[in-house]
């Protein structure tokens, strides 16, 4: 008698589907609210840049609403929402302030559902200056045959950084070789071979920076001069 009423019950299932059901097809859970941000959840900017993300929406409907502001209220950053449809858009953020760091809080509502997501902004600081400097001066005098050593040192540069040096008017009376220690320090070693006059002329290159500065370089033709002077010989330097 058990058996038979098991059996009866399995047959009622079968023939009459539970309540949840409609027509033999269930009723999907509706999809939950969210936004995606192509351009993903961390920007960073250059000073007065603008950036446009590109949002997508789930689980809304034609009554879904998008609103974009700063969570810290300032000037640093403009911030504008435009809709292209109910599950699509763009939000422009402009950077007008360097090195500031906030968030765009991004709300998305539609109807009973309301959800936040936020996007991270900073503002990358302006550049120091490229600029080299040079220890022993921008003017050196040198004997026939003397090597004199430059130490110089960078600032507002980056591991990129390429120093060469050459002379402005080429000819054979200098030899001039640079030698870097690290991207911020290094050496230029100066060696003439005769009298005469003119510029090295020292050229610092950072990715899209290139500046260049000069070492006027002097040589003078020694001569030994007799002085009677306390009964000592001195040796003066005569003309180029």
């Amino acid at each position: 008698m058990k058996k038979l009423f098991l059996l009866t019950a399995l047959f009622v299932a079968a023939v009459f589907p539970s309540c949840s059901k409609h027509d033999g097809v269930e009723t999907p859970d509706p999809q939950p609210l969210a936004i995606a941000f192509a351009e993903g959840n961390s920007l960073q900017f250059d000073a007065g840049e603008t950036k446009t993300v590109h949002y997508t929406i789930t689980g809304g409907s034609g009554n879904t609403v998008v609103k974009a502001e700063m969570q810290t209220s300032d000037d640093a950053y403009a911030v504008e929402t435009t809709p292209a449809s109910a599950t699509e858009g763009t939000i422009t953020i402009t950077a007008k302030t360097p090195e500031t760091e906030n968030s765009v809080v991004v709300t998305v509502s539609d109807g009973s559902q309301t959800v936040t997501a936020e996007i991270a902004v900073s503002a990358k600081p302006i550049p120091e200056e490229l600029a080299i400097a040079f220890a022993e001066g921008n003017e050196l005098f040198f004997g026939v045959d003397e090597t004199k050593t430059v130490h110089y040192t960078i600032t507002g540069g980056s591991d990129k950084t390429v120093v060469t040096a050459e002379m402005q008017t080429p000819d054979d009376a200098y030899t001039v070789e640079t030698t870097p220690a690290s991207a911020t320090e290094g050496t230029i070693a100066i060696t003439v071979q005769k009298p005469t006059y003119n510029c090295v002329i020292v050229t610092v290159s950072d990715s899209d920076r290139s500046i260049t500065a000069s070492i006027d370089v002097t040589v003078f033709k020694w001569q030994n001069r007799c002085s009677r002077d306390s009964g000592h010989v001195v040796a003066a330097a005569g003309g180029l």
